[in-house]
């Protein structure tokens, strides 16, 4: 039986859910239609509250998942900084996305803070954002500088005073995707994709 890796399984299907249509009805805690603005949104980052009065125009990418995580939620677009390796086997539409970005490094594990504010972008999504720093610093260094900052959530438990919000695995990638669908008002590609993985993690179970 084929074992699914959960921080591969957005990569693959956020070209399938793109290509194929595939979808469900729009709907979303915030009850905000496909293409509509974030109005006071609050989204969860390792326990940490991070409120959108509006959705993010651009994006700087830390790491190879939030690529991945955005393209499947539908915000492949907003993606405008990339920091991280090109060689990641992105599914096409993904690396699509990566290329037109600008890339500030090489190393995610090299990106500043001087780094993500010459960038530009309104939001830094990414994994090890910053190695060596606290977190909760950075996040509010960002935000007086007028940038917000999210964690990829597979990468809360490696944090310590993280919070995972119970949540494992395939649950987090769920979330992730779901969530960046509700800041960028693409809930219905989002909710396609979401629909897919779990389709395709119910035809190849993880082991017991």
């Amino acid at each position: 039986m084929n074992k699914l890796n959960p921080w591969k399984l957005a990569v693959p299907v956020a070209a399938l859910a793109l290509v194929t249509g595939c979808s469900t009805p729009a709907g979303s805690a915030n009850g905000a239609p496909q293409g509509a603005e974030a109005t006071n949104l609050v989204l969860d980052s390792c326990g940490r509250q991070v409120v959108f009065d509006k959705a993010p125009e651009s994006v700087l990418a830390v790491g190879s998942e939030a690529p991945a995580l955005l393209t499947a939620a539908g915000a492949g677009d907003k993606l405008t900084h990339y920091a991280g390796s090109m060689q990641v086997p992105f599914d096409e539409e993904t690396m699509a996305v990566v290329r037109k970005a600008d890339r500030i490094t090489e190393d995610s594990h090299d990106v500043s803070y001087e780094m993500i504010l010459d960038s530009g972008a309104d939001v830094v999504i990414g994994t090890d954002i910053a190695a060596g720093i606290d977190l909760d610093s950075l996040a509010e260094r960002l935000e007086s500088a007028g940038v917000k900052m999210l964690t990829v959530s597979g990468y809360c438990a490696g944090f310590e005073d993280r919070s995972t919000g119970g949540l494992s695995g395939f649950d987090q990638i769920y979330k992730d995707v779901e969530s960046y669908g509700q800041l960028f008002g693409t809930e219905q590609v989002a909710a396609g994709s979401v629909k897919d993985m779990h389709s395709r993690v119910e035809r190849h179970p993880p082991p017991a």
